[in-house]
């Protein structure tokens, strides 16, 4: 029985271990694509994008980004969502 604990916590160990490296590496990931941006320039990437592909259009990879936590709720994110959406329908 202990020879199986103390496997159990090596399994356990390892799958904490490899999902604290997804989270680490998705959360460097979005920095990239969202680091020295303002938040209108976030917002406005992030529903440009939402909209092309609700329209069936592709986006451009840059645009494809995740609102990140110091931009949510900010009226410049908000502006910044209105002109991505305006941007995609007057094309």
């Amino acid at each position: 029985m202990k020879r199986h604990y103390h496997h159990f916590r090596q399994v356990v160990f390892a799958f904490l271990l490899m999902a604290c490296c997804l989270i680490a590496s998705s959360i460097s990931a979005e920095e990239k694509l969202t680091r020295g941006l303002s938040c209108f320039e976030i917002g406005y990437r992030f529903d440009r994008c939402a909209t092309q592909a609700m329209l069936g259009q592709s986006c451009d990879p840059r645009d494809d980004v995740v609102v990140p936590e110091r931009c949510r709720d900010e009226p410049e994110t908000k502006r910044g969502i209105d002109a991505g959406v305006r941007s995609v329908q007057r094309r």
